[in-house]
């Protein structure tokens, strides 16, 4: 008999600390699928859920979690849906509906990713922020024609990601981070250009590597100030692309540089970037994803949370995210 209750973390209102409670699952819609839930990942975007400055509007009570690992158990009907039926799988939530931290979860068909049989659910459970997001920047790079790109935030999961696939494909990668401690895990991996923006000497280091490399693009996760020197540095032609602030939200641009050297600021967020992309591309990515996941894509945990150190563990992740990935195990 399927459950029309599960056990789950909620959150009463921005930045308030997540319980443990059991909750109604919203009944199955045509095109939608139940997945028992396994692992769920806890990614900086997750933060953003938390303190309410995702995109979007929430409803509260919340049911945090955006993507996680499990086994779809029931179907709503559909082609689609049917077709996922006793899979495991790697899922994101649905806008709207109960999210990932949960032992049951409600989502649409199409937000569940086979997963390969060598991947177990743990691995599973990282597959799309970080894994999709590296290969989506490889496919702006190719699409641009790049053959050297800035990353700033670079001693995360994702950075150590977009370092693996920079060197699968050729590319000439500057990698920025923001302390000395991040930096070996990068250069041990072969990174060849390096830089701590928490260095004295970082500014005239970054305009020395901009003057000698000229990166064609650059993906920017602080924003503020670094926005506004990328900008000022670039090359003529230069594409930033921001997708994150975790330093200001807010940059000064100066547009003459940008209108009299024909270089462009660019909005990234996974969801509309794959909405825009065909089916074929699509296909190609996810694909790439799930093939690459046991080596450049794959994710390094440091820490396992359970619904009763779930706020604990989110502020260990919060003060020391460059050390790895968390996850929550859903259930008790």
């Amino acid at each position: 008999m399927l459950p029309n209750t599960t056990l789950a973390l909620i959150q009463e209102s921005p930045s308030a600390p997540l319980k443990t409670t059991t909750i109604s699952l919203p009944p199955l819609q045509k095109g939608q699928v139940l997945v028992k839930m396994e692992y769920a990942s806890i990614n900086p975007s997750d933060l953003s859920l938390l303190k309410g400055t995702y995109v979007g509007s929430q409803n509260y009570p919340l049911v945090p979690g955006i993507e996680g690992s499990g086994t779809v158990i029931a179907s709503g009907g559909g082609i689609l849906a049917r077709l996922r039926m006793g899979k495991r799988v790697a899922c994101t939530s649905t806008h709207g509906l109960p999210g990932c931290w949960a032992e049951y979860m409600v989502t649409q068909a199409s937000n569940c990713i086979p997963l390969p049989s060598q991947i177990d659910f743990k691995q599973g459970a990282a597959v799309v922020v970080n894994p999709l997001t590296a290969v989506a920047f490889m496919e702006l790079v190719q699409q641009n024609k790049a053959k050297v790109v800035l990353n700033n935030a670079a001693g995360g999961a994702l950075g150590m990601m977009v370092h693996r696939l920079a060197q699968m494909h050729g590319i000439t990668l500057i990698s920025i981070v923001r302390s000395e401690k991040q930096k070996p895990k990068l250069m041990e991996a072969g990174a060849l250009h390096v830089l701590n923006s928490a260095d004295e000497n970082y500014h005239a280091s970054l305009k020395d590597m901009f003057e000698m490399l000229k990166p064609q693009i650059c993906f920017d996760a602080v924003g503020g100030d670094e926005t506004s020197r990328y900008l000022e540095l670039g090359p003529r032609g230069m594409t930033l692309f921001s997708y994150a602030f975790l330093s200001q939200p807010t940059a000064e641009i100066n547009l003459r540089e940008l209108l009299q050297n024909q270089k462009t600021i660019r909005p990234f967020y996974l969801g509309h970037f794959m909405s825009e992309q065909s089916l074929l591309t699509k296909l190609k990515m996810l694909n790439k994803v799930k093939r690459l996941l046991a080596t450049q894509l794959k994710t390094h945990f440091v820490g396992e949370a359970h619904f009763d150190t779930i706020n604990e563990a989110l502020l260990q992740y919060s003060n020391q995210m460059s050390e790895g990935k968390w996850v929550v195990r859903c259930g008790v």
